[in-house]
């Protein structure tokens, strides 16, 4: 029998204990503007377009068109992060204006809400990028894909690909976990429920493990040079190499040095949502809690 969380949704891994965990607190109305703050829970911040972020009835939603709209959700202080997380949400997708990407995002310390927690100038972050899930990329392309963002616009795409179609009209559930399965290797895994009558249909989808140097080639010596010089459009390397703060160590002088810290196995600051060219984009039962990364509640699904 399914072990259910507060909102009904099954729990794939034991929660760790003494952790601090987030569930979605979406029954009063209210709203949350750009780069703001929830004023019933903080923790969970949002980066969005000139329209708001809607909360009301259990559900949250960009109703008003979107091309890039996050939510953050922190631990509630920046010495106190999220390392071995499962993160679950359920979506509406409506026919008449579908989104086209859908990601849950894990140990970000790339700047949030607010350019919290390492922004130096701009759109410079200072800290791990992320490890990702995808539900799509473009409208139409039927993928579901696993990505690093190693540091801020500095991604790994396709590391593992599989053929998924997004269904519309209908409450569906994501989940992902991202555990360290040992000192040296990180294991995301995403999940689907098409049919949320049940948390029995809950389905592996895709799952990828992270070890050391099995990415390093698409960080090139021509990549890092123009890195280097600013040729990336940020200056995020020797921006990240000067003065306060340094984020979390990830930006190197070198190329090896670099390749070196690929493997972030160390707690981040924020894991988040990213939903893609919405509107009308329908949420609920949002969650991230921290686990046990080698206590499943089902030993066949490690």
């Amino acid at each position: 029998m399914a072990v259910l969380d507060r909102f009904g949704v099954k729990k794939f891994f034991k929660t760790k204990p003494g952790s601090v965990n987030f569930y979605a607190a979406w029954n009063t109305t209210r709203t949350i503007n750009t780069n703001g703050e929830d004023t019933v829970d903080p923790r969970l911040q949002v980066t969005c377009n000139a329209n708001p972020l809607r909360i009301g009835g259990g559900m949250a939603q960009w109703v008003e068109p979107q091309s890039s709209a996050r939510m953050y959700v922190n631990r509630g202080s920046a010495t106190s992060q999220w390392l071995n997380t499962e993160q679950t949400i359920y979506i509406f997708n409506p026919s008449e204006t579908p989104s086209r990407s859908y990601q849950l995002r894990f140990r970000a310390n790339h700047h949030g809400a607010d350019n919290m927690p390492y922004d130096k100038v701009g759109d410079v972050s200072c800290g791990f990028g992320n490890y990702l899930i995808k539900f799509g990329e473009n409208l139409g392309d039927n993928l579901v894909t696993i990505e690093e963002e190693y540091i801020h616009g500095m991604y790994k795409r396709h590391i593992k690909d599989v053929t998924f179609t997004m269904p519309q009209e209908k409450w569906i559930g994501l989940k992902g976990i991202c555990r360290n399965t040992d000192a040296t290797h990180i294991r995301l895994t995403g999940y689907v429920n098409l049919n949320v009558s049940s948390q029995e249909n809950w389905r592996k989808i895709i799952e990828f493990t992270f070890h050391p140097g099995e990415t390093d080639s698409d960080i090139t010596q021509a990549t890092f040079d123009s890195e280097l010089s600013g040729g990336g459009g940020d200056d995020r390397i020797p921006i990240c190499l000067t003065g306060t703060p340094v984020g979390d160590g990830i930006v190197q002088s070198t190329r090896a040095g670099m390749i070196s810290k690929k493997i972030f196995n160390r707690p981040g600051y924020w894991n988040w949502f990213r939903v893609e060219n919405c509107e009308n984009f329908k949420m609920k039962y949002y969650t991230v809690r921290e686990i046990m990364p080698k206590n499943p509640f089902n030993p066949a699904i490690i």
